[in-house]
């Protein structure tokens, strides 16, 4: 092969002109076609692809042989005469070529093949090696980056790398850059090893409802597992537990898994040899309908008996006879299964003369404002007009509207009691509060109160959490109850007590709120602690009055849309002649533990003002509590 100069007379300036205008059409197809590549002009023997370089002092090309023979090409850079280097390319196949650039400001390749000189501008364009490595050098990770003359080079490093389950720290910047002329070719992060520390992992016991009874921890060290044993028993405020069939009552936890909780079920270990139950007896009517309903305790080993009453008469003067065959007496032995009894009774015909009550009730407080008596002969027709305009201690109150005054009582009508609603003459009643307490038969004490308003025009609808949180503790509501009950502005009513139990009270478990058309509904729990709510509102425990809370809390008021904030008095109470009860005659009933008949009635009560009294009545004895 002939030696050609770089200034070969030969080369015409007609052809450089040429092979300019070659180069510039083949940048621009470089750039479309994804990379910088020329092609020999009216030749396809070869092409010039610039690369990244690999280093920060050297460009980078590859010269590809675009015919099936071997050929023979010459390279060398424009800027740099160091003369033309012979390189030897296969057919279809390619060659890489590194050029001095100890500037790195760039280089056009120059490549004979065939006559023809091709040549080329470099990327300018080189790889930076990007480490992560630990204080000792040894290598964590990494990522490659690359520099260019327009714009240098950068990196942002991760702050924290997980490798292998252990955790490594940045050490410095997570972000460095440099310049296309500093020559970088490899940029190092260093990372500190954090030394694991120990996990503890959280225990719950819990007992057979998911109520919390205890907990306990156990700590599993780095790049290991640990392990816990759950006691088979386990004590837990004076009550004895066992551990549930059914669980390991082991686990192991691995290192790795994080922070996880871990909980054992437990069941209540009941002495059900010496712990007392309630059994109950309901009056009802032939139909089915409840007049009455009582619960009796029954003590281990021992027969609770309680008498049937001949005749009972309801809070308007109903009166029922007990149905032909029903018992006289129930006795229940401790041992026995029955839970529930019933009795039958037929509603009684006068034979007699009789009087019935007129009560003349305030609309605005549900007291009772003065009573008439009306005598009905036998056989005949009573007809009454209560009074338009009646007045009491000093008081003028006029009939509330709405209502008739006209009473016609036949002989043979069962009812007894008439109610006409009265509001203070130029005050008449349009609204008036309704009390609403959520009281705790645990502790024995109101959680919460607060009053909503009773309007002439709407419906009042009273509603009440079944589950309730105060003061970090969650209660639940006792059984028996509604949690939603409609009230009727005519209503001797004026106040509702909604009972609840701690979630952890056990005892209270099977406590049941009776509900009946009475003016005094009777529950009994087996501790012997006896609470009463009445129709205002007053609670007593065994007879004792129990301050009642003053207003709202926030926690209470989040949770009872219907609420209004304001405050109650410590304490409501009644007198016995200001609501008078119809007493029943003849024998009511009672039970030989000396659990007592609440005797009043509601079922005409109920349809005529809207809402039967609640009284709750449990028996819970102190020292039986604190023991459990």
């Amino acid at each position: 092969m002939k030696s050609i100069r770089t200034q070969d007379e030969g080369v015409s300036k007609v052809r450089k002109k040429i092979t300019a205008l070659t180069v510039v059409f083949s940048l621009i197809i470089a750039m479309f076609a994804g990379g910088l590549q020329t092609f020999a002009a009216g030749a396809d023997d070869i092409s010039i692809t610039g690369l990244v370089s690999d280093s920060a002092t050297a460009q980078k090309f590859r010269i590809d042989n675009q015919t099936n023979r071997q050929i023979e090409v010459q390279w060398q850079t424009e800027e740099y005469n160091t003369g033309w280097t012979p390189v030897t390319i296969a057919a279809n196949g390619s060659a890489v070529v590194n050029c001095a650039d100890p500037d790195m400001t760039g280089v056009k390749l120059m490549v004979y093949c065939d006559g023809e000189i091709k040549s080329l501008a470099s990327l300018n364009t080189y790889s930076v090696n990007v480490v992560y490595q630990d204080q000792g050098g040894n290598r964590l990770g990494g990522a490659t980056e690359y520099n260019t003359i327009s714009g240098g080079v950068s990196h942002t490093a991760p702050s924290s790398l997980q490798l292998s389950g252990e955790t490594y720290l940045i050490s410095g910047p997570e972000y460095k850059e440099f310049s296309y002329q500093s020559n970088t070719t490899e940029i190092v992060y260093t990372y500190q090893h954090q030394q694991k520390q120990p996990i503890t992992c959280p225990v719950l016991y819990v007992d057979q409802y998911g109520n919390q009874i205890g907990s306990a921890s156990f700590q599993v060290q780095p790049n290991s597992a640990g392990s816990f044993t759950a006691p088979q028993s386990y004590t837990s405020n004076g009550r004895s537990y066992t551990l549930m069939a059914g669980q390991s009552a082991s686990v192991s936890h691995d290192y790795n898994k994080g922070i996880q909780e871990y909980v054992f079920r437990y069941q209540l270990v009941t002495e059900e040899s010496t712990r007392p139950y309630l059994f109950r007896v309901q009056y009802q009517t032939i139909s089915g309908a409840l007049l009455k309903s009582s619960s009796v305790t029954v003590q281990s080993g021992s027969t609770a008996t309680f008498q049937v009453a001949n005749e009972y008469m309801t809070a308007d003067g109903t009166l029922y006879t007990k149905a032909a065959g029903e018992p006289s007496v129930i006795s229940h032995n401790y041992n026995d299964s029955t839970r529930l009894y019933t009795v039958k009774y037929e509603e009684s015909k006068a034979t007699k003369p009789y009087d019935i009550s007129v009560r003349y009730v305030d609309a605005l407080t549900g007291l009772t404002l003065k009573t008439d008596s009306v005598h009905v002969g036998l056989n005949e027709t009573a007809r009454f007009t209560a009074d338009s305009e009646i007045t009491v201690n000093g008081v003028e109150y006029v009939a509330a509207a709405g209502q008739s005054r006209q009473i016609v009582h036949a002989f043979e009508d069962s009812k007894r009691i008439y109610e006409i609603y009265y509001s203070e003459k130029g005050a008449e009643a349009q609204s008036y509060p309704v009390t609403i307490r959520y009281f705790d038969v645990t502790e024995g004490r109101v959680l919460y109160t607060t009053t909503v308003t009773a309007s002439y025009d709407s419906q009042l609808t009273v509603t009440a959490p079944e589950n309730y949180t105060a003061g970090g503790e969650n209660y639940v509501m006792l059984g028996g109850q509604s949690a939603s009950i409609a009230h009727e502005f005519y209503s001797t009513r004026h106040a509702y007590v909604f009972f609840y139990r701690n979630v952890n009270d056990t005892a209270n478990e099977d406590t049941i709120v009776e509900v009946t058309p009475e003016d005094n509904t009777v529950v009994v729990t087996p501790d012997g602690e006896t609470i009463v709510a009445t129709p205002g509102g007053e609670v007593t425990i065994d007879d004792e009055p129990v301050p009642l809370a003053p207003g709202t809390d926030d926690d209470a008021s989040s949770q009872s849309s219907s609420s209004s904030n304001s405050s109650e008095a410590s304490e409501v109470t009644i007198d016995d002649e200001e609501v008078p009860l119809a007493p029943g005659p003849g024998n009511q009933g009672g039970s030989s533990n000396s659990i007592g008949w609440w005797i009043a009635g509601g079922g005409v009560l109920l349809l005529a003002a809207g809402a039967a009294v609640l009284l709750i009545v449990m028996k819970k004895k102190k020292a039986k509590k604190d023991a459990q």
